[in-house]
């Protein structure tokens, strides 16, 4: 089983978490605000009001 941890999310990050959601169903349950397909502006304006934003790495690779 990998290791995982966690970091504070980068500028490069979005876009591979934009590559995550394959279709609109999958887009509702990740946030029912966001629009297909999700962009990384959308994830940007979501994030205004969070105070850390963070992801989860598992082998040095953001999953």
């Amino acid at each position: 089983m990998p290791a995982l941890a966690y970091r504070s999310l980068k500028a490069g990050d979005l876009e591979a978490i934009c590559g995550f959601v394959r279709n609109p169903e999958e887009l509702f349950y990740a946030g029912p605000k966001f629009q297909y397909p999700l962009t990384p502006e959308q994830i940007l304006h979501g994030l205004e009001n969070r105070y850390s934003p963070t992801v989860i790495i598992s082998d040095s690779t953001m999953r």
